[in-house]
């Protein structure tokens, strides 16, 4: 699945999809709120560069996580609070440590840390066995 709540987005994820004659991805229109994914049909919900952009992250992540097979994840890519590379302004980037009790309080750890990506953060979270 491939979801945005931009109308633009989803028509060019839709092209891509045609252009590349991709039979495993289904575009999903999403909302602010809600990713629309049904449950229990993903390994892995991947943010890349947008988690910052929810405005109610623990509702989303609420939803996003019913999503979820078991042992599913959530990986999440974002800009570094210091960097000083492109990206969105320094003030509306988050730290990790944010980003690690918001995916805590509804119910995960962080699993996995990586630093391939210059001045970005990769994370990837599992569901706790608390």
């Amino acid at each position: 699945y491939s979801t945005d709540v931009q109308k633009i987005m989803i028509k060019t994820l839709n092209q891509r999809v045609e252009n590349k004659k991709l039979s495993n991805v289904t575009v999903i229109h999403g909302r602010f709120n809600d990713p629309m994914l049904p449950e229990n049909s993903c390994d892995i919900v991947f943010f890349s560069s947008v988690y910052k952009e929810i405005e109610n992250r623990i509702s989303f992540l609420k939803k996003a996580k019913k999503s979820l097979k078991k042992e599913g994840r959530i990986a999440i890519i974002g800009h570094r609070k210091w960097s000083t590379s492109s990206g969105p302004y320094r003030e509306d980037r988050l730290k990790i440590d944010q980003i690690t009790k918001e995916l805590q309080g509804v119910g995960f750890q962080l699993s996995n840390s990586f630093n391939f990506i210059p001045d970005q953060y990769f994370l990837v979270f599992k569901e706790s066995r608390d």
